[in-house]
């Protein structure tokens, strides 16, 4: 397919925090209706990318520069680090080390609620752990119960990344 004929959503562009809450709004939305067609897969890959997405909005509001025009090549080494994981990479534990006040904020939110041990930071960790752009080539089938649990996580996290 020609450059002219490809879809829009294929265009590269600069992101806003709000643009990407709202792919993270749509993705909840396919994981639900994933989930109900029982394509268990899909809806876990599809849940760790709305936490990318949620990750990458409190990475774009830190770092505003990251939503300018910019040459990638003529950036530092720690803003060309910025730059791909924001931009291209799927890493979700190099975003929460960027992203440590809201690590400590969670954290502090746990350990006043009492739930240190199952808290959301541990959430948020386990499906950093786990989650990997590498689900969408895996042969295997996740389980039903275990695609519900992970997408269960994935709720309860995305209200405090918001």
């Amino acid at each position: 397919m020609s450059r002219s004929n490809r879809s829009s959503i294929f265009e590269k562009q600069r992101l806003e925090p709000g643009q990407v809450r709202a792919v993270a709004n749509r993705r909840m939305q396919d994981v639900n209706v994933l989930m109900s067609r029982k394509r268990t897969n899909a809806a876990m890959y599809f849940g760790g990318f709305v936490i990318e997405c949620l990750l990458k909005a409190k990475l774009l509001e830190k770092y505003a520069w990251l939503r300018r025009h910019y040459d990638p090549s003529q950036l530092a080494r720690n803003d060309l680090e910025l730059h791909r994981l924001c931009y291209k990479e799927h890493n979700l534990e190099g975003l929460m080390i960027r992203l440590s006040e809201l690590m400590n904020k969670l954290a502090r939110d746990d350990q006043n609620t009492g739930r240190i041990n199952n808290g959301y930071l541990r959430i948020l960790q386990r499906i950093a752990a786990d989650w990997t752009i590498f689900a969408r080539y895996s042969p295997k089938v996740a389980s039903c119960s275990d695609a519900r649990d992970f997408v269960e996580k994935v709720k309860e996290i995305r209200e405090c990344l918001k």
